[in-house]
């Protein structure tokens, strides 16, 4: 046999490792790069979150509606501005929750964190009565969802 044809196999074997170490840096580097979109929708939810807070922290209407809300009030103890300033308070969380509800779809998130905190708004008597009416504002797939974890159907 030549020297030629001895080196072929080695060639071919030597071929082959260096494919299968070129797929298992790349599914590495995969899993690298989950690792960052998961921590960076982590922190973008929280920083969803907390403007949401940060904003409602700083308007004393919107701390007293939240106080009275917190304290049993029903829709039909609010006006009708104060009901509509409650509606968009309401649907400016539900949509940082729809985010986290998709992101754990997409397998950015831990189904655990979609609703995390379980705040007192989504159990309290406004919401229950008003519910009908938010939910036509987020689609179906999530409502279902937040129904059966806020006990709302």
């Amino acid at each position: 046999m030549t020297q030629k044809g001895r080196s072929g196999p080695i060639r071919d074997s030597l071929a082959a490792l260096g494919v299968v170490l070129s797929l298992l840096f790349v599914g590495y580097e995969i899993r690298q790069n989950t690792q960052v979109a998961r921590a960076a929708a982590i922190q973008a939810t929280a920083e969803q979150s907390l403007q949401i807070v940060i904003a409602w922290a700083a308007d004393e209407q919107a701390v007293r509606l939240m106080t009275r809300l917190l304290n049993g009030a029903l829709p039909s103890e609010f006006s009708d501005d104060e009901n509509t300033k409650l509606r968009f308070m309401f649907l400016s969380v539900f949509r940082v929750m729809e985010n986290r509800y998709r992101q754990s779809d997409l397998g950015l998130l831990d189904d655990p964190m979609i609703f995390t905190g379980r705040a007192a708004i989504y159990r309290s008597p406004y919401l229950a009565a008003r519910w009908d009416e938010f939910r036509l504002s987020v689609v179906p797939d999530f409502a279902e969802r937040f129904e059966m974890d806020f006990g709302l159907r």
